[in-house]
């Protein structure tokens, strides 16, 4: 009776509570893949349904198991024929790992869209990059994706040069307003003497919680910003050329990592591939470099002290932390950024000649006799030597300011845009004759003695 069980052979069906392939412990992947291949349902690991397949490597998974456990301590279990090896794919792992080791600045950036398989759009023509994947939807990225191209297939310049080209034609394009914002900073900055009594009048009613008086002057600084046709809010009108800046940026950014076909081998001199960072370093030098010296000529137009004194620290960080970001990025990314660093520092290079301004009707910067007569510090020779030659000019002049901080209206300085000090050229004018006639009659007194000494000799 025991040899016929020790005989009987093994059943050919298993329990229902095997393991089945399906069940969670081959199919299931990983929680916190860094793989694409194992976040996706699509993955070869988790079929749609169980199949015959399946079914039987579960079988051959639970054989191989039995001995294994029976005779555990008389040494491992050598590995079953019958088991298949596990079926991953690795050809595209490095790949995989470079998609999703992001820089820096790419972490805070969209991803960059896939290339699509097959195109049937010719290349160097109008809609190649849309069809190569890149849609921005609508835009200042679609607005320079599409300026880009019409400049690389109409002019038939290479890519780096559309980018130059770009980069030119949307400075020019805000060059007017440019204009103004230069114009009505050198107003306000001729504006600040005639604002010290009422920045000392501020200073009392903050101190002494006076919020009427506060109210008050307010009002009484933008009459006076208004009389000498000046707003302090016109500088924000350069900031609208930023969203097409940054348009710029994104698009370059995803032409270089997409990459457009070409951009490996259509670079210039040292930096012939386009889609990879700057060997020598010297792209991200000369932009933070253009950088520094377009901030520092830009600086000098500050109307305020203190603004001045604050870029002086920008002017040395920005720089220094463009240069970091830049050096590792594609080098048709810094060719543009030392494209906008150059003309930014032409731009205010050539804004701050006398000529320039005349030619353009911008309102001259270099006028320390008119701007500030009281502050003989930043007065030149020659005037100095003027407002020492009558010093009631000066009394007077403090008197009427004085007059007039306590009214609130400079109506009589701020009478147009073109004068701001026609009332102080008039009574220097005045008081030259009156100093003339004085002169004549001590002349003319001074003969009269001359002539008695003379008679009683």
């Amino acid at each position: 009776m025991l040899s016929r069980i020790v005989r009987r052979p093994l059943p050919t069906r298993l329990p229902r509570t095997s393991i089945r392939a399906d069940s969670g412990l081959l199919s299931s992947p990983r929680q916190f893949s860094q793989l694409p291949s194992a976040r996706h349902p699509t993955s070869r690991w988790t079929p749609s349904r169980p199949s015959a397949l399946a079914s039987r490597s579960s079988i051959a998974i639970k054989a191989s198991t039995i001995p294994s456990i029976r005779f555990a301590s008389t040494g491992a279990a050598a590995p079953s024929a019958s088991t298949p090896p596990p079926n991953i794919d690795l050809s595209n792992f490095a790949q995989e790992v470079e998609t999703h080791s992001t820089s820096f600045v790419d972490r805070f950036l969209p991803a960059i869209p896939s290339v699509h398989g097959v195109t049937d759009h010719p290349p160097d023509t109008i809609g190649y990059l849309y069809a190569l994947g890149l849609d921005n939807g609508w835009g200042p990225t679609t607005v320079m994706q599409n300026a880009l191209e019409a400049l690389h297939v109409y002019t038939g310049a290479p890519w780096w040069a559309a980018a130059v080209l770009a980069t030119i034609s949307l400075r020019a394009l805000f060059l007017p307003i440019f204009i103004s914002v230069s114009d009505n900073t050198a107003r306000m900055k001729e504006l600040q003497p005639l604002l010290l009594p009422y920045m000392e009048r501020q200073r009392n009613a903050i101190k002494n919680s006076d919020l009427q008086t506060q109210q008050q002057i307010r009002t009484e600084i933008m009459g006076l910003y208004k009389r000498a046709g000046v707003s302090p809010f016109k500088s924000l009108s350069n900031l609208i050329q930023i969203p097409f800046q940054f348009g710029s940026f994104m698009i370059l950014r995803q032409m270089a990592y997409l990459p457009v076909p070409g951009l490996e081998h259509s670079g210039i001199l040292w930096f012939q591939d386009l889609t990879s960072a700057d060997p020598f370093f010297l792209l991200p030098a000369l932009s933070s470099g253009f950088l520094y010296l377009s901030m520092k000529f830009g600086a000098a137009d500050m109307p305020s002290q203190q603004v001045g004194n604050m870029m002086k620290y920008i002017r040395i960080g920005l720089p220094l932390f463009s240069l970091g970001i830049t050096c590792t990025m594609p080098s048709l990314l810094t060719l543009y950024f030392l494209t906008a660093s150059f003309l930014g520092f032409l731009q205010a290079l050539i804004i701050r000649s006398e000529k320039t301004r005349a030619w353009l009707g911008i309102y001259p910067l270099n006028r320390p006799e008119i701007a500030k007569p009281l502050i003989k510090s930043n007065l030149s020779p020659e005037a100095l030597a003027r407002i020492k030659a009558d010093e009631t000019i000066v009394q007077t002049e403090k008197d009427r300011r004085m007059r007039e901080s306590k009214g609130g209206m400079l109506a009589t300085a701020m009478g147009t845009k073109g004068g701001l000090m026609d009332g102080v050229r008039e009574q220097m004018k005045n008081s030259s004759e009156e100093k003339k006639h004085k002169d004549y009659e001590r002349r003319a007194k001074e003969e009269d003695e001359y002539r008695k000494a003379m008679g009683r000799r």
